[in-house]
């Protein structure tokens, strides 16, 4: 049997081959993540220069096409300012949720950092954190599937060449198709990474006594909130033209408010449970120590008594929660009140409206 020689060139090419399939399998880290990376470590202000990179070609597009400022009837009867904020919407909600991802990124880099010394086989745990985030394609997939099922209202619009509305409605649907991949993207990364902090937090070990060193937890779940509401009031710039539309919001409601449900929780519940459990323990190891001290009353036993005494009830006056929850209350307040009250507002002009027949 003849055996085909290699050459030089061949065993090059070969060995460089099996070197990247390696290196691609030994580092699953997705493309976007290395974007942003790549990003985070060659500009002074990442976060920035991704809104910018992202805000100002979408804008440029909307502006030089006409769409964003129509002076004609456009398919679904909205009025000028409407098509304004849905346009402007289009161009300024990826870059913000974009921002929000890079921001999230970094910090959670620092988080993951500092879990390096307090979880058993941190090396094992801080490998697999991009294990399932690989599969990134499919939330691409299922954003464009969401939009074209869900998001475009295809009976309202009209692609017939030559009418003064295809331009319209074909950046109508590229408008809806690019934010939901985007919204799709940002929120498949944050919620695996949720779900990572969650497996991490059922194997740390609580301290007690420093519950500080698990504020990233809580920051973590606070970010996802912002990030969230953040986006469910630059909706609101589709009532330019001071009308509520519930079918403008649906979708946003649809998903926002479970999206920031999971956000919040997620980082959060299992460390709230470790430190439950942990409070538990060490309040059960004091009751027994109380029950077997000595009924005698002379100084030593007292002072001791009266030790655990007191240590029982600092314990049981610890935080349940990896946050701060007096911040988190006044942030969850002032986050919330303006955009309801503003919704409140709305509501009832639409209200007086119809009991007036205006």
């Amino acid at each position: 049997m003849l055996v085909p020689s290699l050459s030089s060139r061949d065993v090059w090419y070969t060995w460089n081959i099996c070197s990247l399939s390696i290196g691609l399998y030994k580092m699953p880290t997705p493309a976007p993540i290395q974007i942003i990376e790549y990003l985070t470590k060659s500009f002074r202000y990442p976060v920035l220069t991704v809104g910018c990179a992202v805000c100002i070609p979408l804008l440029a597009l909307y502006t030089f096409t006409g769409v964003i400022f129509p002076d004609y009837v456009n398919p679904q009867g909205e009025r000028p300012e409407e098509v304004i904020g849905i346009f402007l919407l289009f161009s300024i909600l990826p870059a913000y949720l974009l921002m929000c991802f890079t921001a999230w990124m970094k910090s959670s880099d620092s988080l993951f950092a500092s879990l390096e010394s307090q979880l058993p086989n941190s090396e094992e745990h801080l490998y697999s954190r991009f294990r399932w985030a690989r599969y990134w394609p499919l939330a691409v997939i299922w954003g464009i599937l969401f939009a074209v099922l869900a998001g475009i209202n295809w009976e309202s619009l009209i692609f017939e060449w030559g009418d003064p509305l295809l331009r319209l409605s074909v950046l109508l649907v590229f408008g809806q198709v690019s934010i939901w991949i985007v919204v799709s993207l940002v929120l498949f990364f944050v919620l695996h990474e949720g779900l990572i902090l969650s497996k991490y937090g059922k194997k740390l070990k609580v301290n007690l006594y420093d519950l500080d060193s698990l504020n990233g937890f809580g920051r973590a779940g606070l970010n996802g909130l912002l990030m969230t509401v953040g986006a469910l009031v630059l909706t609101s710039l589709q009532s330019l033209d001071l009308t509520i539309r519930w079918d403008n919001y649906a979708n946003g409601v649809y998903v926002g408010v479970p999206a920031a449900t999971l956000l919040v929780l997620l980082p959060i519940w299992s460390v709230h449970k470790n430190i439950v459990q942990e409070k538990a323990n060490v309040i059960d190891g004091i009751n027994r120590a109380i029950k077997g001290a000595s009924d005698s009353l002379d100084s030593e036993s007292l002072t001791r008594l009266n030790g655990l005494l007191i240590r029982r009830e600092q314990i049981h006056h610890m935080r349940n929660w990896p946050m701060d929850l007096s911040l988190f209350s006044r942030l969850v307040f002032y986050v919330f009140i303006p955009p309801l009250a503003w919704a409140g507002a709305a509501l009832t002009e639409v209200l007086l409206d119809s009991f007036l027949g205006t």
